[in-house]
């Protein structure tokens, strides 16, 4: 059967999308938006009649379209209007969801993550998943009740943080405006989902083990020896941070590497500490920043292993290696109260 062109919605819990981003955010194929512009850019969406139509069919339903969050994620597909299948479309949604997640984890703490496809726990809400199609001017809509913390707000903190770090020059390498190798893209990209999933994630060595595989992810390859391979190409990114030392490196990495096989091979979840969760998080929020940010200078994994290579060479020449790019380290000194807040433990919950 000829293919249609479809649009699929779903709305996104505990995110707020205001006009200081024009109330809507792209990453790919999918837009996040604010309910209430849909209305007005329906066309654009891909709607082929006003929502007050929908609205309208749906009249015999307390229920309405469009008014069960405050923010939808669109996605606009050509498909098989007679296959009911919508898994790819919705694993589509929850990547870039979790994109999207990483842009408040470069500088949101864990206890307030809200944003969820998920409804909200501790109240009753409707899920209002829609397919409307184009062609045959048919849609389906279906309900879903579920049984909330502070809203995940894309504001001008926010448009800040995502210039500061990673999220902005993420969005111009998935839309093509950083050209970097296919693979490296790919490998970029499932990173940051990894660190969108950490953020969101329940459970401290949950969140511990997906900052440690988005880390792999960057900077490791099949048949390395691990941890040498990552403490090496780590020293090619940031060994300017400690004057070329390596044994600050040798021993976070190890210590991170340790406890990572540990959960993974062995369960033993409770030997990873906040802190542990601490150290992680920064090295992932820095290396996605600065991998993001030199796609001049880094275009492919194999340039970090040849950068890794060749200052090496030079350390053993007992010269100083220089780096093209610009590279930061973004660090911070934890005060008291955030402190307490990582060590405490009923915050992490299932």
């Amino acid at each position: 059967m000829a293919k249609s062109q479809q649009l699929l919605t779903c709305p996104v819990y505990g995110l707020v999308l205001t006009p200081l981003v024009n109330c809507e955010v792209k990453i790919g194929r999918v837009t996040f938006i604010a309910a209430d512009k849909i209305p007005r850019v329906r066309k654009r969406l891909g709607l082929k009649h006003p929502v007050s139509h929908y609205r309208e069919k749906l009249r015999d339903s307390k229920y309405g379209i469009f008014s069960n969050s405050k923010t939808y994620a669109v996605l606009k597909t050509n498909r098989d209007p007679s296959n009911d299948d919508l898994s790819a479309e919705f694993r589509e949604i929850q990547n870039a969801f979790w994109l999207l997640a990483s842009s408040f984890a470069s500088y949101s703490h864990r206890k307030y993550a809200a944003m969820s496809l998920r409804p909200p726990h501790d109240s009753l809400s409707i899920r209002d998943i829609a397919v409307f199609d184009r062609s045959t001017d048919g849609y389906k809509v279906n309900y879903r009740f579920n049984a909330a913390r502070r809203p995940n707000t894309c504001e001008g903190f926010w448009k800040q943080n995502g210039a500061l770090f990673h999220f902005f020059n993420l969005q111009k390498i998935l839309d093509g405006d950083h050209q970097i190798d296919p693979k490296w893209k790919s490998s970029i990209v499932r990173a940051a989902m990894l660190y969108g999933q950490s953020f969101l994630a329940k459970h401290l060595a949950e969140a511990f083990t997906y900052n440690m595989i988005a880390i792999e992810t960057l900077l490791s390859e099949q048949g390395d020896c691990f941890p040498n391979t990552l403490i090496d190409r780590i020293i090619a990114i940031f060994g300017w941070l400690h004057d070329e030392d390596p044994e600050p490196w040798d021993l976070t990495i190890k210590r991170l590497y340790r406890l990572r096989c540990g959960y993974v091979h062995d369960g033993k979840s409770g030997d990873i500490n906040e802190m542990d969760l601490c150290d992680a998080d920064r090295l992932l929020l820095n290396l996605l920043a600065n991998l993001c940010a030199n796609t001049r200078e880094i275009k492919s994994k194999s340039d970090i292993i040849q950068i890794a290579a060749k200052l090496a060479a030079l350390n053993t020449l007992g010269k100083k290696p220089k780096r093209n790019g610009k590279f930061f380290y973004y660090t911070s000194t934890l005060s008291k109260k955030e402190l307490e807040d990582i060590s405490n433990t009923s915050q992490w919950e299932w």
